[in-house]
């Protein structure tokens, strides 16, 4: 987490499982030292964790895909897992019509699909 909320800044909320991890006296004393309210949810419960279960299945479906795809072959796991992430993180999402790279920087980023669908001077 020191890493996300060194990139990102502080969250105003966290949401996560009773692991162990979020529960200990350290962690509670950071949310409280940083005014973060933590907020639990049942652990192994995929209706109160829906969302982040949806993400989940999102990228093993897509991860399956493009291992099966040829034109992947030879090319290494964390090269497929970047395509991927950038495509998830520029696609809207269909409740907030924003993606997940607009939400967290306030912009859309650039793709290579970019490329192809703008010119040099509009890039």
């Amino acid at each position: 987490l020191r890493d996300c909320f060194a990139r990102f800044g502080l969250r105003y909320t966290v949401v996560s499982d009773n692991a162990t991890v979020f529960k200990s006296e350290n962690m509670q004393k950071f949310f409280t030292d940083n005014r973060i309210k933590h907020i639990t949810i049942a652990s192994y419960s995929p209706q109160n964790n829906g969302q982040a279960e949806n993400s989940v299945k999102t990228v093993k479906v897509r991860l399956k895909a493009a291992l099966a795809d040829p034109s992947n072959v030879g090319v290494d796991l964390s090269t497929i897992l970047a395509r991927f992430l950038i495509t998830y993180r520029d696609t809207p999402h269909c409740v907030t019509k924003k993606s997940p790279a607009e939400m967290v920087f306030g912009r859309q980023i650039k793709t290579k699909f970019d490329l192809l669908i703008h010119s040099d001077s509009q890039i």
